[in-house]
């Protein structure tokens, strides 16, 4: 049964709190959160990379940035702009088809160029495969719920720092403490300030969650 009710707070939310939670939702908007990821691969943990030349490492983190971001986020303009969804912040769970399909096809693209680039370490194309599921699972459920992406993201960021201590990378008590404490934030911002149900912020974790997973059972 779809849920229809939606988290409203007791009392408004004060306006300093809004803020807050709205900024928070920007910068860690999960079209943001997957360049993330591949800095702290590329730059953050010097294992993955060990030996790389900067000029290799830069190229290769802007060319990914460019399919993961730029391309992404000139599909939702061009959608605005030519009338095919009413905002941006698509509240509407049909606002969010085009841009599902737009994000998920140059999610593979990404994943095809990493794939294919010399020496990207295994972790990286399984980082932005996973991604790539969590995102067609996304379109997939949008029929039947307005799953949170900004949950989504999270959930697959914070599993995929899991992964990495699984794996035994060196130093992660840092970028896990991160991830946990991004994960909070993200998913109070969203209470005080989405319409989403509880039910839809618990899907979309479980949905970036079973992205990695999957996309590391695959991959490793």
């Amino acid at each position: 049964m779809k849920a229809t009710s939606t988290i409203t707070p007791s009392s408004p939310v004060p306006r300093t709190q809004r803020v807050l939670a709205t900024l928070i939702s920007y910068v860690f908007h999960p079209i943001f959160l997957v360049p993330y990821m591949a800095a702290f691969l590329i730059y953050g943990e010097p294992s993955f990379f060990l030996g790389a030349p900067p000029q290799d490492k830069l190229r290769l983190f802007i060319s990914f940035s460019v399919n993961t971001v730029f391309f992404p986020l000139l599909c939702v303009l061009l959608a605005k702009a030519l009338g095919f969804i009413k905002s941006i912040h698509m509240t509407e769970a049909h606002d969010r088809i085009i841009p599902y399909i737009c994000t998920l096809t140059c999610y593979f693209w990404a994943w095809m160029v990493i794939h294919n680039w010399h020496n990207v370490p295994i972790t990286m194309v399984s980082m932005i495969f996973g991604v790539f599921l969590a995102a067609s699972g996304g379109l997939v459920l949008n029929s039947f719920f307005k799953v949170s992406m900004h949950t989504t993201g999270v959930g697959g960021l914070l599993t995929f720092m899991l992964l990495l201590v699984l794996y035994g990378t060196p130093s992660m008590g840092l970028p896990l403490g991160l991830a946990i404490l991004i994960t909070g934030l993200v998913w109070t911002a969203r209470l005080l300030v989405s319409n989403h149900t509880q039910t839809e912020l618990i899907m979309g974790f479980m949905l970036g969650m079973l992205g990695q997973l999957a996309a590391a059972a695959f991959f490793h």
